[in-house]
């Protein structure tokens, strides 16, 4: 058997970009933004209060995703926040992961989580070649999210199409406006799916996040 890791999916030479980017750390592009490339200056500038990851604070001109959704009233999207808010939001996001709150239920799911991973290796079985990326290592994230949240499995293929329409329009160089189009479909679809199934969880509460009670 062959795998195969395609690296280049409409980037160019990837070898060749980051070879470039660390030539200079930090650079201004020809529409005035700044291309920050190496590791201390963008842990210094992510840990800088005078910076915000509020795509509102944007100029006139630029994308602003994650903003809140009229038609549909979605909140803004967690990761576009800035504290106080992100604060807050991260720490009620993180109470269903682990102690005190919720000392086991991740290591709960170790045994769904390892059958998932033979299932997607024992696909490999009788192909001459794979994509580890696209037959594995891409679906298998999506997939613990889903056992996660209690995403039932037939719905699965369907997360898959928002997750990397979501993904895609964090690239400002993927996409342009048709890609955050896509985008802003994906998280409509996707809201309005969790609140549904949030209803039915409610009703008939099962496995995974979404039925378990709120933290306090």
């Amino acid at each position: 058997m062959r795998l195969v890791v395609d690296l280049n999916r409409g980037n160019g030479a990837p070898d060749a970009l980051y070879a470039e980017l660390r030539k200079q750390p930090v650079r201004r592009e020809d529409d005035s933004t700044y291309l920050v490339s190496t590791y201390y200056e963008v842990r210094s500038l992510a840990n800088d209060p005078r910076l915000s990851n509020d795509t509102s604070n944007r100029p006139s001109g630029y994308a602003r995703v994650g903003q809140p959704d009229p038609e549909t009233g979605l909140p803004p999207s967690f990761i576009f926040t800035d504290p106080p808010v992100h604060d807050r939001l991260r720490d009620t996001i993180n109470r269903p992961f682990g102690p005190p709150h919720s000392p086991r239920f991740l290591d709960g799911l170790r045994g769904e989580l390892a059958k998932v991973v033979t299932e997607l290796l024992d696909a490999f079985e009788g192909k001459e070649q794979v994509d580890i990326v696209e037959d594995f290592s891409y679906p298998l994230p999506v997939t613990a999210i889903c056992k996660v949240l209690g995403v039932p499995r037939e719905d699965e293929p369907r997360f898959h199409v928002w997750a990397d329409a979501l993904a895609s329009s964090l690239d400002p160089q993927a996409g342009g406006a048709d890609g955050q189009e896509k985008a802003q479909r994906a998280r409509q679809d996707m809201g309005a799916y969790l609140t549904d199934l949030i209803e039915t969880k409610r009703r008939h509460p099962g496995p995974g996040m979404l039925s378990r009670s709120p933290p306090t």
